[in-house]
């Protein structure tokens, strides 16, 4: 049977310091979505992309399921208007989706003919987060590119990648573990992040709406993102189709949640200020002013759009605004246009 790129994970007799969920350095469970949809949302889902070319496989489905993992969350994070989109542009694709460089990931994390085991991959990105698609992009899926061309890469290059990542770095930050295998453990976790695991390639794969179990060993890393209990299981692939459907009995092996976390300079600042002495309040988001002209319409904002532990009554006042006003208000008029372009929530 045919080795996509996934290796197994050592085993705890050979790697005892593996991180474990529920273990004394375990990650901080907390929910994030709710069933029935999970991370089936459209605007979660990451762009589609082929791990291969023509004429040969990158063997990198661990690199590009890993990277799938993180891009969910980013998304979603995009999608609930937490961050800072000038900041995080360079990484955004043509769907306004995180679009991360699976290829620089690989070459870093040393993935070799036969693949790479998810723990490399996720101290990789740890050492050295992950650069845009557009740096060092997958050839075209039609193009004649072998492995040993995925897998080269020029000094000026690898720096480049290198410096995307580190910047990166100054806005995410990660951490994984290994999760337990059992349906309420995948269940329990799938409430925090997309879950990435292995399983092997049943007949089917690829043109059954939902794939058959067969118990055959894993050679395949992929991304779980939703379920319907007693049904299927919503695997997200790097062959098409994209989005498919495993059996509910279908096997999974080796599942691991790799977490992201944004940092404060890639978060949205957002502050309500009154300049001392004065009566007009200016609300700051992504560094530039809005003036309010009073509580309505502020109170209207927020109706709109919540605005956590930002109230009217907590004004900050300061001595001098460290951020230019551009003669723009924030009132009955206008008030849409802005909510679409620092908050992109409205539909």
């Amino acid at each position: 049977m045919k080795n996509d790129g996934f290796i197994a994970p050592p085993t705890l007799k050979e790697e005892p310091d593996q991180w474990l969920a529920g273990g004394l350095k375990g990650i901080k469970y907390e929910e994030v979505v709710k069933p029935p949809t999970y991370w089936n949302v459209p605007k979660y889902i990451p762009t589609g992309e082929i791990q291969r070319s023509m004429v040969a496989d990158t063997q990198a489905c661990v690199i590009f399921s890993g990277v799938r993992v993180v891009s969910f969350q980013i998304n979603k994070m995009i999608a609930d208007g937490i961050l800072d989109l000038v900041k995080l542009k360079p990484w955004l694709d043509s769907n306004n989706k995180f679009n991360g460089c699976e290829r620089g990931l690989s070459i870093l994390s040393g993935t070799s003919r036969t693949g790479n085991t998810q723990m490399n991959v996720g101290n990789t990105i740890d050492d050295y987060g992950i650069a845009p698609e557009w740096v060092y992009p997958n050839p075209a899926p039609n193009s004649k590119t072998t492995w040993k061309e995925y897998h080269t890469i020029s000094k000026a290059k690898l720096k480049e990648v290198k410096n995307w990542g580190k910047k990166w770095g100054e806005y995410f930050h990660t951490r994984f573990e290994r999760i337990p295998n059992s349906k309420s453990s995948l269940e329990y976790h799938l409430r925090q992040v997309p879950i990435w695991w292995a399983t092997a390639c049943c007949p089917g794969w690829g043109y059954k709406d939902i794939i058959p179990a067969c118990y055959r060993p894993p050679c395949h890393a992929t991304t779980g993102y939703g379920e319907r209990p007693n049904e299927y299981r919503n695997d997200l692939d790097h062959y098409t189709p994209f989005e498919k459907k495993l059996a509910w009995n279908y096997p999974i092996y080796y599942p691991y949640k790799l977490v992201v976390y944004p940092n404060e300079s890639i978060k949205k600042k957002i502050m309500l200020q009154r300049k001392k002495n004065t009566k007009e309040v200016f609300l700051n988001i992504g560094g530039e002013r809005y003036w309010i002209k009073d509580a309505e319409d502020f109170n209207q904002l927020k109706k709109a759009q919540p605005i956590d532990k930002i109230e009217w009554e907590n004004i900050e006042e300061v001595d001098i605004f460290t951020t230019p006003y551009n003669g723009k208000i924030i009132g009955s008029t206008n008030l849409v246009d802005i909510l679409k372009k620092f908050f992109g929530k409205i539909n």
